[in-house]
């Protein structure tokens, strides 16, 4: 990946300088300072060499991170998962037992497949335009979406009521996370729709992640009254 793409700034390799003004060698053109004055009486001004070294570390960190939103293999593999599909009917109409067994087999079905519609999301991403999937705003959004999965998939198994009531407070955190991505998605689109050659690339991807979103909220939202139905008893 070229640095020159992530920063803005072009750094010049040691033989790529070309000549210089004076027309002598590289390591005497150097040693003049900034605004140094050189033969003939012109002036030019050089960055320095640290200052360039900064901009091509700046420039390898930020190459870095974007590499390694595309590089995890568990994601990989829960992306190749189908998701299990529920309707409202079996939401609406599902059993309530006395136990609460209920809301643990509700918190199960979550801890399974949250991650699974997750790593759909973050693979919808990876499908984007390079340099659309590299606008600060949308990888804001992507870095969410790879947090997100990981707190899921880092959870322990679920097994008594104790652990449902910490996994609550996990989901209650994810959806306050993830409140503000439908405005930041629009943000995302607009400062690099310039750059977007075909526009029903990014419809698609607008319209199955916001469809994919609202499942997930709903099965979130879902549970967590559950579980507070549950507490108020």
């Amino acid at each position: 990946m070229c640095s020159c793409v992530l920063t803005g700034v072009g750094v010049a390799g040691p033989d790529e300088d070309g000549p210089r003004p004076g027309g002598g060698p590289l390591h005497q053109q150097r040693s003049y300072g900034p605004g140094a004055q050189l033969p003939g009486g012109s002036y030019h001004r050089f960055r320095s060499t640290s200052s360039l070294q900064g901009f091509s570390e700046m420039a390898r960190e930020r190459s870095k991170t974007v590499t390694s939103f595309y590089n995890q293999s568990a994601i990989d593999v829960s992306a190749e998962k189908a998701s299990v599909r529920l309707t409202l009917a079996t939401l609406l109409y599902s059993g309530k037992s006395p136990d609460g067994h209920h809301i643990l087999s509700s918190a199960k079905y979550l801890h399974k497949e949250l991650p699974v519609r997750i790593a759909h999301r973050i693979k919808g991403f990876r499908s984007l335009p390079f340099i659309i999937g590299c606008n600060p705003t949308i990888l804001q959004v992507h870095e969410l979406y790879i947090r997100a999965y990981h707190m899921l998939s880092d959870f322990p198994p679920i097994k008594d009521q104790d652990e449902e009531a910490r996994f609550c407070k996990l989901v209650q955190q994810l959806l306050d996370d993830h409140k503000d991505v439908v405005t930041m998605l629009a943000q995302g689109f607009r400062e690099c729709r310039r750059h977007a050659q075909d526009e029903t690339i990014l419809r698609s991807f607008l319209d199955t992640t916001l469809c994919s979103r609202l499942g997930i909220r709903m099965l979130a939202t879902h549970h967590l009254a559950l579980h507070e139905d549950n507490v108020l008893r």
